[in-house]
Parts: structure tokens; C-alpha cells; sequence
């Protein structure tokens, strides 16, 4: 299975929600949940950052970052969590800089590279 480790930073972070797939619904094309009364369209990564990921079966559970920049919410769908890590951020020189949804890279403390997600770029 093909995996992909990004990071959003904190300060966009409002809260992290668990879905059931009949909660998701679809208005003017895209999806939507309902949470606390207002509605939040949902973004998949794998689709936003154009990833050719396989694809898993479909989830009856899964986990939205809810993120939030101005008045704009949206709900990233991921598989899993990290949890809260303090990390140093890398620019993105060269081509990269022109890539849309990445702000900059990281290594984790794990070794692991990962990408810091652009937030209002996505949203």
C-alpha cells in the first residue's frame, strides 16, 4: 500500500472529526457533511494534490481534519493521525515553489519526509 505523511499547520487546525459514510452527502458536485449546523465541504487530498494512489475499499468510518483560514472550513479526509509534532520548515526551491497545496517540507522524528500542506490554497 502506498502511503503519504503530510503536515497542516496548527494554527489552521480546528478540530478532528470521525465520519460514517452516510453522513457525507453531495451538493453541487461536491461532498459536504453537516457539522454543528453548518455545512463543511470535504476535500480528499489524494484528489486535490492530483496523487495516484491505489485505492483502498470504501471506509464506513473515516477522519476529517476540519482546518479553517478567515471564515473558510473545510474538511480534509485522511486514513490516520500523527498526532502533534513540532518540526522545522523547509522552503520548497526551484520547480516546487510552483506547485499548488504545498507550503514547504519537513522530516519527522520518525525520519520520515513529509510535505506542509498550503492550507488556503486548498480550501
Amino acid at each position: 500500500m502506498q502511503q503519504e505523511v503530510f503536515a497542516v499547520p496548527l494554527a489552521n487546525v480546528k478540530e478532528i472529526v470521525s465520519i460514517k459514510t452516510e453522513d457525507v452527502k453531495t451538493t453541487k458536485g461536491e461532498e459536504v457533511i453537516s457539522l454543528r449546523g453548518k455545512v463543511v465541504p470535504l476535500i480528499r487530498l489524494d484528489k486535490s494534490l492530483e496523487l495516484n494512489l491505489a485505492q483502498e475499499e470504501t471506509k464506513r468510518e473515516f477522519f476529517a481534519l476540519v482546518v479553517e483560514v478567515g471564515s473558510k472550513r473545510a474538511g480534509f479526509v485522511v486514513d490516520a493521525l500523527l498526532g502533534q509534532q513540532e518540526i522545522v520548515i523547509k522552503s520548497l526551491g526551484g520547480h516546487m515553489k510552483k506547485v499548488k497545496g504545498y507550503a514547504g517540507a519537513t522530516i519527522l522524528g520518525d525520519g520520515r519526509p513529509a510535505f506542509i500542506l498550503d492550507v488556503p490554497s486548498l480550501i
